[in-house]
């Protein structure tokens, strides 16, 4: 749940997100619906949560951690893949330091065309941060990735984008495969022992609605996209 970029379109925008976890953790189930919401996202078996969960107009997305690595004081109230559907039943409000509370750090992302917003809890604070929606954006885990880290991530990020002057869906995902030095630690397609980018996922938003959510193995080499 680490690496995330929104890249808004004339029509749209598309959410492309790296799950970086232990690939010891259990294969996400994909497709997994639930039918009677418009709900559609990567089921995670261990939490019964998910990363990126779209309902047909919002696009949620979790990261782990807040601003700044933590401490883990398990147990935890629940996993925070279940925080997207939290959000995405609570729409306008998004997330409340309530359904924080208990928790682990986290960042939750609710994203449509008209807003970015991000919600941040430290274990002691829910920050509510808004961004532009006509610009591109990308956010990192900071348990992962340490503020230089990130800076050099960031401006791997603003060069793509200035080699791409009217970016594609399919040229943001090559960028969430290939971006990066060469260095596995810190690619945006990254691995380190223990803990790699086990999943890369994205959903394509046109006119107000999803085309299309792509899910792609890194273990093991499985892609499945489903056209909505």
């Amino acid at each position: 749940m680490c690496t995330l970029t929104f890249l808004p379109s004339n029509t749209g925008f598309t959410v492309t997100q790296n799950r970086d976890e232990s690939p010891l953790r259990g294969a996400p189930v994909f497709p997994f619906r639930v039918e009677e919401k418009n709900w559609l996202y990567p089921k995670d078996p261990d939490g019964d949560g998910t990363w990126m969960l779209t309902d047909g107009e919002y696009v949620i997305c979790v990261l782990n951690g807040a601003y700044e690595p933590h401490e883990r004081h398990i147990p935890y109230r629940h996993s925070r893949g279940l925080l997207p559907a939290i959000a995405l039943e609570q729409i306008p409000v998004g997330l409340t330091k309530k359904d924080a509370e208990g928790l682990e750090p986290f960042s939750v992302f609710i994203f449509s065309k008209d807003e970015v917003t991000r919600y941040s809890w430290d274990a002691s604070e829910l920050w509510v941060e808004r961004f532009d929606p006509s610009q591109p954006h990308i956010f990192q885990s900071a348990p992962l990735y340490s503020p230089p880290m990130q800076s050099m991530r960031a401006l791997w990020f603003q060069e793509w984008l200035a080699e791409h002057a009217d970016p594609t869906s399919e040229q943001i995902l090559d960028f969430h495969f290939n971006g990066g030095d060469g260095a596995n630690e810190i690619n945006i397609c990254m691995y380190r022992p223990g803990v790699q980018t086990t999943a890369i996922t994205q959903v394509k938003v046109e006119d107000g609605k999803p085309t299309s959510y792509f899910f792609h193995s890194i273990l093991s080499g499985k892609n499945i996209t489903v056209q909505l």
